[in-house]
């Protein structure tokens, strides 16, 4: 969720607190990470056959505890990670994981091999998007491809957004237009967690919060959150769905001048 690269000059790097709260250990069972892991892997399935050998792997900027990370390299997809603040990283991942660092600081033989990044809910905590993510793309020569996901829908701000730091939440066009500054080409852009939305504009409206905490699943909700996680997993996959309102919004993305 945190940034790793504080482009617009203020530190968006999370506290202990917001570390802690959405990044307990097994909350990779809760089904918001359990769908959207299995939409980010299958999207990067689908880039691969237009990445170049040259670039060898994905990194995800931003990457927290690396819980995507840890997915998508069990997943046998070859994911590192760089992060600016100093979670509690998940086992085995010491290697797989840069902290403390912002992106565009990685060496530069590191930089020349990422072929994709992912900026998964990062974007929405930073003051001025558009220049980080001119100065991210630059910071990458062979980059041929971004996935950026974002929470959706102003409708829906609550006191999460505050106290996460979000600057904004986004819709198709928003995303779309932040893209376009920086330069890069939409391939896929859809909502997702389509069915979550009902549910949390109803929140919004008439409970006014919601829970900072995302609790880690088990014994008979365990199952509950596997069942629903296959359900938003599945959801992303129906035609003209992503055009509905949903929670986040996913945009796939090529880099201009470095496609194959």
């Amino acid at each position: 969720m945190s940034s790793s690269l504080p482009a617009s000059g203020s530190d968006t790097t999370f506290d202990a607190l917001q570390f802690s709260l959405p990044y307990a250990p097994g909350v990779e069972k809760h089904f918001w990470n359990y769908a959207r892991n299995r939409i980010i892997e299958r999207v990067l399935r689908r880039i691969s056959a237009k990445t170049s050998a040259s670039a060898t792997f994905v990194l995800d900027v931003g990457c927290g505890p690396g819980i995507v990370v840890d997915y998508l390299r069990h997943a046998g997809i070859d994911c590192r990670g760089v992060e600016l603040g100093h979670p509690q990283l998940r086992p085995g991942l010491e290697s797989y994981v840069t902290l403390g660092l912002d992106a565009t600081r990685l060496p530069s033989a590191v930089r020349e091999q990422v072929g994709a990044i992912l900026l998964l809910d990062v974007v929405e905590h930073i003051e001025n998007p558009g220049t980080f993510l001119q100065t991210l793309l630059a910071a990458f020569p062979h980059l041929e491809h971004a996935v950026i996901t974002v929470p959706a829908r102003m409708e829906l701000w609550s006191n999460y957004d505050e106290f996460y730091g979000h600057f904004l939440r986004y819709s198709r066009r928003t995303l779309l237009l932040l893209a376009d500054t920086a330069g890069l080409k939409p391939l896929e852009l859809k909502y997702i967690f389509i069915g979550l939305y009902p549910v949390m504009w109803l929140l919004s409206r008439f409970v006014g919060k919601r829970s900072l905490k995302a609790k880690p699943p088990s014994g008979l909700t365990a199952l509950f959150h596997l069942l629903l996680g296959k359900a938003f997993s599945a959801e992303e996959r129906l035609p003209l769905v992503g055009y509905l309102p949903g929670t986040s919004v996913i945009g796939v993305f090529s880099v201009p001048d470095r496609q194959l």
